[in-house]
């Protein structure tokens, strides 16, 4: 572009005599006058001298490089001190970014940037890195850059390195080497694998000091497993296998724990039943299990007591704890021979029923008491059925009346064959108590 020339013409010399610039542009007491406005007619090319700021090195001399003077960064502060160079510097930068020399006279962008104290070098490390530090003991340490096996770029140091504060890793950690821990705690947010290709175990832990538990696992919603001070394992949990190996676990010694006594006390229970055969039974008149756990005494009961609910004609044995618990108790129903005991019962109850699909004949031996004055009546009542109908009949009565006080009879209800009694002489049923054994011996 051609150089604008003037309009008027003066072929002498000024003589100023005021301690001033002709043009009273070319001063200004401050850096911030450069942009407010304050010289008129701002032109690119305009030297401008800053005289009176008060930070000392806003003071020098300005080039207003670009069209808008309003903008700080189209005034150019030109360098203090001449180092005998010629020549002018082109080129622009980036705020934040280091300056970088491409040419004699020309500049630009460099990788390094600055932002809130925190350098950062924007390429690949191999590219711009290398540096050796030589210390008092004649090592010298290298930090260089440059690509691993995997051609990634990795940085390297030649001898040790420490940590002060706390250190992120932003991707995989290996240690090549043995691996020393100090302090106490590991903390790990995700899930922690340990899979080994070499020689077992896969993992080693040594506690020292007596009493001092090695390793416990504990699960935050509840659970945990404890290998305790010689090798003990304590566990509040259950043991299980989803495998069909027929030891799934197995013990040289005794295996405790709360389900196994559990187990062993229904088999102590069971036992009982079949072998002391209700010598501790107990008649209730709780209308169902629920009503004597919640509302009947339990004082004295053990493992193995049989207790009858007269309204339901049903029989439990306690197989486990107290009894003040459904599950404490099971349900007695044993063939081909069956004990029950009934009482409280009305006139044509129900004493027992034989489903058709297992038996259809029974032999029952049985003896009925009379609370109210003591009356013992025993014998035998074998029952028949075809499916259609159903025939009791009396054998060997004894009985401390002159005449039996109760009678029996049978019939089919819903395919199975049910015995019933009904009492004779005035008496009342709700005052007798039958005990009696049921013996199928054909099916």
């Amino acid at each position: 572009m051609a150089r604008t020339t003037g309009t008027f013409e003066f072929p002498s010399n000024f003589e100023v005599t005021k301690a001033a610039p002709l043009d009273a542009r070319l001063a200004t007491g401050l850096l911030s006058e450069l942009t407010d406005s304050s010289l008129p007619f701002p032109y690119k090319g305009m030297v401008v001298a800053v005289t009176d700021d008060s930070t000392i090195d806003n003071n020098g001399v300005y080039v207003l490089s670009g069209g808008d003077a309003t903008d700080i960064t189209n005034w150019s502060k030109i360098g203090e001190g001449g180092g005998g160079g010629t020549g002018t510097i082109d080129g622009s930068g980036t705020s934040g970014n280091m300056t970088l020399w491409d040419g004699i006279s020309t500049i630009t962008d460099s990788v390094i940037t600055e932002a809130d104290g925190i350098v950062s070098v924007n390429a690949p490390l191999s590219s711009v890195f290398s540096i050796a530090l030589s210390s008092a003991i004649n090592n010298t340490t290298v930090l260089s850059a440059g690509n691993g096996a995997d051609g990634a770029d990795v940085l390297t140091i030649n001898t040790g390195y420490n940590a002060y504060g706390n250190s992120t890793v932003y991707g995989n950690l290996s240690v090549i080497g043995d691996f020393t821990y100090l302090d106490s705690f590991v903390s790990v947010t995700s899930s922690l694998s340990i899979i080994n290709t070499g020689v077992g175990p896969a993992l080693y832990l040594e506690q020292a000091g007596a009493g001092e538990t090695l390793a416990q696992f504990v699960d935050s919603e509840g659970g945990s497993i404890t290998f305790a001070d010689g090798a003990n394992i304590l566990m509040d949990g259950e043991i299980r296998s989803n495998t069909v190996k027929s030891t799934a676990v197995s013990a040289t010694g005794r295996v405790d724990g709360s389900n196994i006594s559990t187990i062993e006390n229904k088999v102590e229970g069971l036992y009982s039943y079949l072998i002391n055969n209700f010598d501790t039974n107990q008649l209730t008149t709780a209308t169902s299990l629920t009503d004597f756990v919640n509302n009947f005494p339990k004082t004295g009961l053990e493992p193995g007591d049989v207790i009858t609910l007269s309204a339901t004609n049903t029989a439990y044995i306690l197989g486990d704890n107290d009894g003040s618990a459904n599950s404490d108790w099971l349900e007695v129903n044993l063939k081909p021979n069956f004990l029950f005991y009934r009482g409280n019962m009305s006139d044509y109850a129900t004493l027992d029923c034989v489903a058709l699909s297992a038996a259809k004949s029974s032999k029952y031996i049985i003896q009925v008491e009379d609370t109210s004055d003591g009356a013992i009546f025993y014998g035998e009542i074998n029952v028949v059925s075809d499916g259609t109908i159903a025939v009791a009949t009396e054998y060997a009565l004894n009985h401390t009346t002159v005449f039996p006080f109760v009678e029996f009879g049978a019939e089919v209800i819903n395919n199975r064959v049910c015995l019933s009694a009904v009492a004779l002489e005035s008496k009342n049923m709700n005052n007798f108590v039958f005990k009696g054994n049921r013996s199928n011996l054909f099916g």
